[in-house]
């Protein structure tokens, strides 16, 4: 999910109350996403169950059936780690949907092991809400331009000697409108250096091709996606931006029309990036305007 809007930047662009010309003071912000730091929007995960769908312990999480979460760095039960819509909410357990038409339960895909943040990117209406989970200091973003419908910044975001966490790492980044305080800075959109890649044509099991939405970016030939029903796909081939189809070698069980998955998009490095104290420069794609860690 390399460019997910929230809500906030959602209403404002549709009101024309934001823009992204040279005036707008665009924030960004790096995000620990493992489960080490918290705030309103981001809760650690505890445990998963391995069904259909996977109950996801998350204690006090304040979320709401609805909401729009990304699950990462849950080990084990790797079919949640997904961009995907809160069901079956409790105090402290909630389940997925796809955010599909289909509306689709989220499987585990294997037995809980450990770790696992979740963001509720509903809930990032404001900087306060998810900047304790972030690590060293915000990057004013400079001019913007509009070309072609795509927003692009003028330059590479550079994030300057950001903390060594000792082998921890960053996950992404948030960007926000300024104006001068965390609870007041509008939340605008999240970017990981992954891409949600969603299944159009059921496959079946063994199956050597997944027909797919078209690709916001390319992905690397080797490049595994864990579907939201559990199964893993490996690329045989490399797919490029556009593309409707995968080639992959067999697949151990079918995947039905709806189900998801996430790639981390064809470049190196990207996101997650280890911090040793120094620079982190995610740079622009000078073609689409995608950030590219």
């Amino acid at each position: 999910m390399s460019f997910a809007i929230l809500p906030g930047g959602r209403a404002g662009y549709a009101g024309a109350n934001l823009d992204m010309d040279a005036a707008s003071g665009l924030l960004a912000t790096l995000l620990r996403l493992d489960g080490t730091l918290t705030d309103t929007a981001v809760k650690a995960i505890t445990g998963v169950t391995n069904a259909t769908p996977a109950v996801i312990t998350s204690t006090a999480h304040g979320f709401a059936n609805g909401d729009l979460v990304l699950v990462r760095g849950v080990g084990g039960s790797v079919g949640v780690n997904q961009l995907a819509i809160v069901a079956g909410q409790t105090a402290n357990t909630f389940t997925l949907k796809t955010n599909t038409l289909e509306s689709l339960d989220v499987s585990a895909g294997g037995a809980y092991t450990s770790g696992g943040c979740v963001i509720n990117l509903t809930k990032c209406a404001n900087r306060q809400d998810y900047d304790g989970a972030a690590i060293g200091s915000n990057y004013t973003i400079p001019t913007t331009t509009v070309a072609a419908g795509v927003v692009k910044p003028s330059a590479s975001l550079t994030f300057s000697a950001v903390p060594d966490l000792s082998g921890g790492q960053v996950h992404g980044h948030m960007v926000a409108k300024a104006s001068g305080s965390a609870a007041t800075d509008i939340g605008l959109f999240f970017y990981d250096g992954r891409i949600q890649v969603i299944c159009t044509v059921a496959a079946a099991t063994s199956a050597t091709t997944i027909n797919v939405e078209p690709l916001q970016a390319g992905i690397a030939s080797g490049a595994t996606i864990v579907f939201s029903n559990g199964i893993v796909a490996t690329l045989t081939a490399p797919a490029t931006i556009g593309a409707r189809s995968l080639a992959v070698s067999a697949l151990s069980g079918g995947i039905a029309i709806g189900h998801h998955g996430e790639a981390a998009i064809n470049t190196t490095p990207n996101y997650p990036i280890t911090t040793n104290g120094g620079d982190i420069v995610v740079s622009i794609d000078a073609t689409y305007g995608l950030f590219v860690a």
